[in-house]
C-alpha cells in the first residue's frame, strides 16, 4: 500500500512551490515457529519455522530447521526476514518431561525348575525382552538370565533396567525302605538317605527320628530333604509301617471345688493302666496344689505285646465363692442396715436365716456361708455393735426450723435453718448401710443463711444427712438424681 505525501515551500520573498512523494510500505512476514512441544529429557526435537526467506534463532542457528536437546524448559525465539528485508519474530516453547524412573527386582537366584517374579515400577507400560508387557512377570528359566524391562510413561518417556536370574543345580536323592514298627516301640532313628546329611521329615518325625508312639498305628510318609551349598533341595519319600495300639479311653474327670481335698481318678479303660499329669499321684488328684483352671489327667495303657496308648480328659478346679460382709462396724438401729454378701445361689446366715440379705437387730458376730452355681461354698463374718443413738427428731421442740433444698438434688444441696444461730455444725451423708460419705463442719449457722453441700460427686439414691449440733441430733432422707 502507498501513500501519497504533498509539501509547499514558501521563501522570504513570498513566493511558493510544490512537490509530492509516494511512501511505499510493505507487510511483515508472517513469522511461525511452530507449535508449543515437549521433548523426554535428554531427548531432541527440530523446530520448523516458516514466513521468510532467512532466520535467525535465539540460540543461533540461522536455518529455518532448528534441532535443540533443552533440559530444562526454553522458550525459543526465531527472527523471520523476508525478500524485502521486513523482519517478524515467533515464540515456541519446548518443554522437557522427566524420564521415568524404572526399577526392576534385585538380581535373583532360583533352583532348576523353580520359578520367579519379576517385577518392575516407575511407568504406566512395560516390555521385557522376553515378550511380556506386565509390570510383574513369572519367569523359569533353565540356565542363567538376564531380564531387560523398558518402561515407559504417559509422555512417551522411557527408561532401561536390567536384573539377572542365576539358575542352580538341585541334588540327586534316595531313600532305601523302612523295618516296621510298633507303636509301643521307642523313637526310631530314620536312615538310608543317600547322600548324607539331609534331613528327615514328616507328621510323627522330629530330630531324624519317628515317633510311633505319637503315630498311632498305619503307614506313614516320611520324606528325606537334601539341600546343597546353593540351597536348592530335593525330597525322596517313602512309607514307614506302624502296627496297632490298643484303644484307651478316660473320660472326663467332671469339676470339682479347690477345697475338695484328693480326689481320686476313675474312667481309664482298659482297667490297670496308669495316670499322669501335674499334682497327679498315683489315682489321686490334689485340686488345692493344681490351682484353679481346667487341669488335663493323661491315662495311659500297655498290653501284653507291650503295645501302649494314651487318652487325656480334663477337670475343673473352680474357685471358692467370695462373699463380702465388709468390715465391722457400728450402726445405729433408727438407720437402716443391711448386711449383703453379693450374689450366689444359697445362703446360710448364723442365725439360721436363708435369704441373701440380712439386717441386724442386735450386736455380734454375724456369719454367712454361701454356696455358688459350681456347688462352692465359702463363709465370711463381720462384727456388728449396736450404738445407742439419739432420737432422729430429738432438736423438734427448739424453736427453729431445718430445711434441706432442692430433694431430690443432683449438684448441690442447701442447708438452711430459720428461728436460731449454731455455732460448730458437723453434717454427714451416709448410704443406706450407714457408712459414711460426706463429712464437713460448719463453723456458724446463721438463721435464714442458706449453706450449700456438695453432693455431685454421690451416685443416685437415697442417703441419710446427719445434723450433729449443740442442742442434739438430726437426721433427714434427702434423694440424689
Amino acid at each position: 500500500q502507498a501513500t501519497l505525501f504533498t509539501v509547499t515551500v514558501t521563501d522570504n520573498n513570498n513566493c511558493s512551490n510544490t512537490d509530492s512523494v509516494n511512501v511505499f510500505v510493505n507487510a511483515l512476514p508472517v513469522a511461525n515457529a511452530g507449535s508449543d512441544t515437549s521433548v523426554c529429557w535428554g531427548s531432541s526435537v527440530t523446530l520448523n519455522a516458516t514466513g521468510g526467506v532467512s532466520y535467525i534463532w535465539s540460540n543461533n542457528v540461522n536455518t529455518a530447521s532448528n534441532t535443540v536437546s533443552p533440559t530444562v524448559a526454553t522458550n525459543y525465539i526465531v527472527k523471520v526476514t523476508n525478500a524485502l528485508g521486513c523482519e517478524n519474530t515467533d515464540t515456541v516453547l519446548v518443554g522437557v518431561n522427566n524420564l521415568p524412573n524404572a526399577t526392576v527386582t534385585q538380581n535373583q537366584s532360583i533352583c532348576l525348575n523353580d520359578s520367579v517374579t519379576l517385577t518392575a515400577a516407575g511407568g504406566l507400560f512395560y516390555f521385557w525382552n522376553s515378550g511380556q508387557s506386565t509390570s510383574s512377570i513369572k519367569v523359569a528359566p533353565g540356565f542363567t538370565s538376564n531380564y531387560i524391562v523398558t518402561v515407559a510413561d504417559a509422555n512417551g518417556c522411557f527408561d532401561i533396567d536390567t536384573t539377572e536370574v542365576t539358575v542352580n543345580p538341585v541334588p540327586s536323592v534316595s531313600l532305601s525302605q523302612f523295618t516296621k514298627l510298633c507303636d509301643n516301640g521307642a523313637a526310631f532313628n530314620l536312615t538310608g538317605g543317600v547322600p548324607s546329611g539331609g534331613v528327615y521329615g514328616g507328621t510323627f518325625v522330629s530330630n531324624g527320628q519317628f515317633l510311633p508312639s505319637n503315630s498311632g498305628a498305619g503307614s506313614f510318609p516320611v520324606n528325606y530333604k537334601v539341600t546343597n551349598s546353593f540351597g536348592c533341595s530335593d525330597s525322596v519319600f517313602q512309607n514307614i509301617n506302624v502296627n496297632a495300639a490298643p484303644n484307651v479311653v478316660l473320660t472326663s474327670q467332671g469339676a470339682v471345688c479347690i477345697d475338695a481335698g484328693n480326689i481320686g481318678l476313675t474312667g481309664g479303660t482298659p482297667s490297670g493302666g496308669i495316670y499322669t499329669g501335674a499334682n497327679v499321684s498315683g489315682t489321686t488328684f490334689n485340686p488345692s496344689f493344681a490351682g484353679v483352671g481346667t487341669h488335663v489327667i493323661g491315662y495311659t495303657y500297655t498290653d501284653a505285646q507291650g503295645c501302649s496308648n494314651q487318652d487325656t480328659a480334663t477337670i475343673v478346679v473352680n474357685p471358692l465363692p467370695e462373699p463380702d460382709l465388709g468390715n465391722d462396724t457400728t450402726i445405729c438401729l433408727s438407720i437402716p442396715y443391711t448386711l449383703n454378701p453379693g450374689n450366689f445361689v444359697t445362703y446360710q446366715w448364723s442365725n439360721a436365716a436363708t435369704t441373701p440379705t440380712l439386717s441386724p437387730t442386735k450386736g455380734g458376730i454375724y456369719a454367712v456361708t454361701v454356696t455358688d452355681a459350681n456347688g462352692c461354698s465359702n463363709t465370711d463374718e463381720v462384727k456388728i455393735t449396736i450404738d445407742v443413738c439419739p432420737n432422729v427428731d430429738d432438736l423438734s421442740g427448739e424453736g427453729f426450723e431445718i430445711n434441706y433444698y432442692p430433694n431430690p438434688a443432683s449438684t448441690f444441696i442447701n442447708l438452711e435453718i430459720t428461728g436460731r444461730r449454731l455455732n460448730d455444725v458437723e453434717v454427714q451423708i451416709t448410704n443406706l448401710s450407714g457408712s459414711v460419705l460426706l463429712s464437713q463442719v460448719i463453723p456458724s449457722l446463721n438463721s435464714g443463711v442458706a449453706i450449700p453441700i456438695d453432693v455431685s460427686k454421690l451416685a443416685t439414691g437415697v442417703y441419710f444427712i446427719r445434723l450433729t449440733t449443740e442442742k442434739g441430733i438430726r437426721v433427714d432422707r434427702i434423694t440424689i438424681n
